[in-house]
């Protein structure tokens, strides 16, 4: 059973790296499209709650139907397991409950997000150079990489970094979490400050990880929008230094 849930979760994780390409063509589309792209956005908003309201920069929809969500699936999941091993029928009834809300958030999710697509709530992101806004938000690069490990820095363009940093975090993950199968198996105290010692390295490359997402998604096109020349120049009153900027 864990096995099958293991692909699922890798299966979802996959349709939401790319979401984006699916869901952005129903930001202020024409109207004969609409039906179109309502369909394009139903699908990824199936999939994983809140995911189709970071694409659209509903960012405050979008952290409550993902973290609430998935709080309820990972209780449900988490009952079911109690269940499991000891058939205490309190866990079941937990984990109906749990299932339950979190299956009642999920579909409000979902039609939060056709809805705002239908009427035409999504929003672009600035992408004018002179202005002083970034070219790229960095609170949607924030979450991205809070919803899973890498996503924002695929937002940023940053392919290489997203690998790094995914690598990185299911590693310490992991490590953390056959610690805790051997603990609980032992007893042993060493075993426990394993667990303790990756849980600690998990937490500080996740923390890590969204740190720079947002500082990625401030500097984004930086060096391609602004060019800073520092030149000398030749006058009567001797060398000056002139330093010019253009876009």
């Amino acid at each position: 059973m864990r096995i099958k849930l293991f692909i699922v979760f890798i299966f979802f994780c996959g349709q939401m790296l790319f979401a984006q390409q699916d869901s952005v063509t129903a930001l202020r589309v024409p109207e004969l499209k609409q039906n179109q792209a309502e369909k394009s956005i139903f699908w990824p908003a199936l999939l994983i709650p809140g995911v189709v309201q970071v694409e659209q920069n509903r960012l405050k929809p979008a952290a409550f139907y993902y973290f609430t969500g998935m709080t309820f699936y990972y209780r449900s999941f988490y009952n079911l397991v109690r269940y499991e091993a000891g058939h205490d029928k309190k866990y079941l009834t937990r984990f109906r409950a749990d299932l339950g809300v979190a299956g009642l958030i999920h579909l409000s999710s979902t039609l939060d997000a056709v809805y705002a697509s239908h009427l035409g709530l999504g929003q672009n992101w600035n992408s004018d150079p002179f202005s002083p806004l970034p070219l790229k938000s960095p609170w949607a690069a924030s979450l991205r990489s809070a919803i899973f490990p890498g996503w924002g820095q695929v937002y940023n363009e940053s392919y290489i970094k997203a690998v790094i940093y995914l690598g990185v975090d299911g590693y310490f993950l992991y490590q953390a979490r056959e610690a805790d199968i051997r603990y609980k198996s032992s007893g042993k105290s060493s075993d426990r400050e394993e667990r303790s010692k990756y849980n600690w390295y998990f937490g500080l490359a996740y923390l890590m990880t969204i740190l720079d997402a947002h500082v990625d998604a401030y500097l984004y096109g930086f060096e391609k929008t602004m060019q800073l020349t520092v030149e000398p120049e030749f006058g009567n009153q001797g060398i000056l230094v002139g330093i010019s900027y253009s876009f």
